[in-house]
């Protein structure tokens, strides 16, 4: 039999909503590698690793754009991107904010001294033209492969086709490379601050114009 087709509703995350996407992205990053290396003990990453994506899509909603992706009237991924012009929270009040929701999370991390230092050293290479920057793209694991990332990814690529600025990206699995590869982004360097720490991939895809 063949598999019904799924149909997304795409559209900009309300206030209100927050909360749900928040619970997509954290069943979305369970058990993956950086978590894993955060946070080892799953069930500790259960409780404590909402507090690090309600930091990251909190931000990204007051500075940027959260965008998710509904199947059925339920929030299945997750997007979110700042525009040019707005770095990643690295210093003052918005930097403090994200610290303090992620203080359960380093608190409970057996690596929590390698983790700031990630935390701190991947925002350095980033590159320095004003740049589209993907914060977070997420799907729920039932709906892998079935279109909800690309038609997320997609709604940014846009916006960086029309604004002609590039738009910019990490991945901490190797797998995703080739991934986002098929959308037009290369590898523009990398991060792993020791030998048993995650490495971090930084992609770059350049605005397209089909003219």
């Amino acid at each position: 039999m063949k598999e019904r087709e799924v149909v997304f509703d795409i559209r900009r995350v309300e206030a209100t909503e927050l909360n749900t996407v928040v619970a997509v992205a954290a069943r979305a990053f369970w058990n993956d590698p950086l978590s894993n290396f955060f946070l080892p003990d799953l069930l500790a990453q259960h409780r404590h690793a909402s507090g690090y994506f309600e930091a990251v899509l909190t931000d990204a909603f007051v500075h940027g754009q959260v965008w998710a992706g509904y199947s059925d009237g339920i929030a299945v991924g997750v997007a979110a991107w700042l525009p040019p012009g707005v770095d990643a929270p690295t210093s003052g009040t918005r930097a403090l904010v994200q610290f303090a929701h992620m203080a359960p999370v380093l608190s409970h991390s057996p690596h929590r001294r390698l983790a700031m230092r990630l935390m701190t050293e991947v925002p350095k290479h980033h590159v320095a033209q004003e740049h589209w920057y993907a914060v977070l793209l997420a799907a729920d694991p039932l709906f892998h492969g079935k279109g909800i990332g690309s038609a997320l990814l997609k709604v940014v690529m846009a916006l960086s086709d029309a604004d002609g600025r590039p738009l910019f990206l990490e991945t901490q699995k190797e797998e995703n490379l080739s991934y986002y590869a098929r959308f037009g982004f290369v590898v523009v360097d990398r991060v792993q601050i020791e030998p048993d720490t995650p490495t971090m991939w930084m992609m770059q895809r350049e605005p397209q114009n089909d003219e």
